[in-house]
C-alpha cells in the first residue's frame, strides 16, 4: 500500500501492514499488543496541516481556505476493502460551512475539537461513531450513533451535554450560527441527553427525545437589537419586507388600535388557541409532541412541509427573526422563545402575538384584521366570525377572503392543506 501525504504540515507519517504471516512491521512504531490487529494500520501526527489541499475531496458546502490547519493525531484501522476506522484526536481551525439548511450565510467556525472513532463499512454503506466529542470554548458534546445511506439516509444518534452554565455554551457556539444572539447576557446552567432515531423509510419508527434540562435561567442583559424586557411595558415593533421597514405598531394601549388580551374576548381567544397551540397554557415555549409529529410528517413527504411551532416561537420570529427555513434560525427561535416565556406572561405573549401577526394582504393585528374582513372591533365578534379569523393565520396571503384580495378557499381546501411554517 503506498500512502501520498499531500503538503508541507503533515509532520509525521508512520505506515504497517499487519497480515496473516506477514513480519513486515517496521521496529519504529510496532503494533500494540492489547489491541487485535486490523489488515493495516497507520497513525498520522500533524501540525498545522493545510486543509486547503483537501478540498477536492471534501463536500462543496464546507469551504476551507489556505489559513484552515488541522493539528492533532489520526489513527487509522483499515480492513481490506470493507471497513475503515479512524481515531481522532485534533484541532482544526479556519473551516466555513456554507448550507442554505444551516444559515441563510457562510458560518466561519474559527476552532473545532474533535476527539473520538468514526468508522465506515463500505458494504454496509454505514457511518457510525462512538463516544466522539465535538465543542469547542471548553464546550464538548459526546455523540454516539450512526447514519445508514443505502437509500434515504437513516440516522441513529445519542448526544450528551454535561450540565454546565448557559453562557458558556453560547460564547462556545460559532457567532454567524447565533448572530442575534451575540451579546446576551445570562446566567443559570443547560445540561442535554438526546436521542434521535429517523429513517425516511419507516417514518413510523421515529423516536426523538430532546432531554434537554435548563435550571436557575436569568436574562441579565439582552443582545444589540433584542428587546424582550421592552415588551413588559411599551415597545415599538418594526414589520419589514425584504429588508425595508414598512409599518410600526406601538404596542401599548396609547395605540388605539392595540387590542388588549380582554378585549380580545374568549371566542377569539379560544379559536387561535386551538387552530395555532392548543396547549399553549400548558408548556413551555414548546409543544414537543408537535415537534414529533412535525418531524415524522417531514421524513414523510421528504420536505419540510411542517413547523410544529408554538405561538411563542412564532412570535419570537416575528419579533427578533426572518421566515429563513435555517437550523441557524429555529436555534435561535428556541432561545428567545423560552427567554419570552420566562419574562413575560402567557396573557402577554398572546396579546401581543394577536397585535402584530399578519392577518391578510398587508393586514396586520386583530383590529386592522376584524375591520378589513368584517368591519366591527375584535370585541364585537361572533364566534364564527372568531374562528374564521383564526383560520387565516396559518396562511394569511393565501386565505385572505377580503374582495379586495385573495378569494378564500374552501373549507374542504383548509382541512386538507397541511401546516407550512413560513
Amino acid at each position: 500500500m503506498q500512502i501520498l501525504a499531500v503538503g508541507a504540515g503533515a509532520t509525521v507519517l508512520f505506515f504497517s501492514e499487519a497480515r496473516a504471516g506477514s513480519d513486515l512491521l517496521p521496529s519504529a512504531n510496532p503494533a500494540p499488543q492489547d489491541e487485535e490487529p486490523a489488515d493495516s494500520w497507520f497513525t498520522t501526527g500533524f501540525s498545522d496541516f493545510s486543509l486547503h489541499h483537501l478540498n477536492f475531496i471534501l463536500p462543496s458546502y464546507i469551504q476551507v481556505g489556505p489559513e484552515g490547519k488541522l493539528t492533532g493525531d489520526l489513527k487509522w484501522d483499515i480492513e481490506g476493502f470493507s471497513q475503515a476506522t479512524v481515531h481522532a484526536d485534533v484541532s482544526i481551525t479556519n473551516i466555513q460551512i456554507d448550507h442554505r439548511g444551516l444559515a441563510d450565510h457562510p458560518v466561519n467556525i474559527p476552532d473545532l475539537s474533535l476527539r473520538g472513532a468514526i468508522t465506515w463499512n463500505r458494504s454496509e454503506k454505514i457511518i457510525s461513531f462512538q463516544n466522539l466529542s465535538l465543542g469547542r470554548g471548553g464546550v464538548m458534546a459526546r455523540l454516539d450513533g450512526a447514519v445508514s445511506y443505502k437509500n434515504a439516509p437513516a440516522v441513529r444518534l445519542s448526544l450528551f451535554l454535561p450540565e454546565m452554565e448557559i453562557q458558556q455554551v453560547l460564547n462556545a457556539l460559532p457567532a454567524d450560527l447565533i448572530p442575534k444572539l451575540m451579546g446576551a447576557q445570562v446566567s443559570g446552567t443547560i445540561a442535554m441527553n438526546m436521542s434521535l432515531m429517523a429513517d425516511p423509510a419507516n417514518p413510523a419508527s421515529f423516536k426523538w427525545e430532546p432531554g434537554i434540562r435548563v435550571s436557575n435561567y436569568h436574562l441579565f442583559r439582552e443582545p444589540p437589537g433584542i428587546s424582550i424586557l421592552a415588551l413588559k411595558s411599551d415597545a415599538i415593533h418594526e414589520i419589514r419586507k425584504n429588508g425595508v421597514a414598512i409599518r410600526r405598531i406601538l404596542l401599548s394601549r396609547d395605540n388605539p388600535r392595540y387590542v388588549s388580551y380582554d378585549q380580545l374576548g374568549e371566542d377569539l381567544r379560544k379559536a387561535i388557541l386551538k387552530a395555532e397551540d392548543a396547549g399553549f397554557f400548558n408548556h413551555s415555549g414548546f409543544n414537543l409532541e408537535a415537534i414529533r409529529m412535525a418531524m415524522v410528517r417531514d421524513l414523510s413527504t421528504g420536505e419540510f412541509v411542517r413547523g410544529g411551532s408554538t405561538i411563542t416561537q412564532q412570535l419570537a420570529k416575528n419579533l427578533f427573526l426572518t421566515g429563513q427555513k435555517t437550523l441557524s434560525r429555529k436555534l435561535q427561535e428556541a432561545m428567545l422563545a423560552y427567554a419570552l416565556e420566562q419574562e413575560l406572561t402567557k396573557q402577554k405573549i398572546l396579546e401581543i402575538y394577536a397585535n402584530i401577526i399578519e392577518w391578510g394582504v398587508d393586514v396586520y393585528g386583530i383590529a386592522e384584521a376584524a375591520d378589513h374582513y368584517f368591519s366591527k372591533p375584535p370585541s364585537s365578534l361572533t364566534n364564527e366570525e372568531a374562528k374564521t379569523l383564526a383560520s387565516i393565520i396559518r396562511q394569511p396571503k393565501k386565505r385572505d377572503f377580503n374582495p379586495k384580495s385573495i378569494p378564500f378557499p374552501s373549507e374542504e381546501a383548509m382541512t386538507e392543506r397541511p401546516f407550512v411554517d413560513e
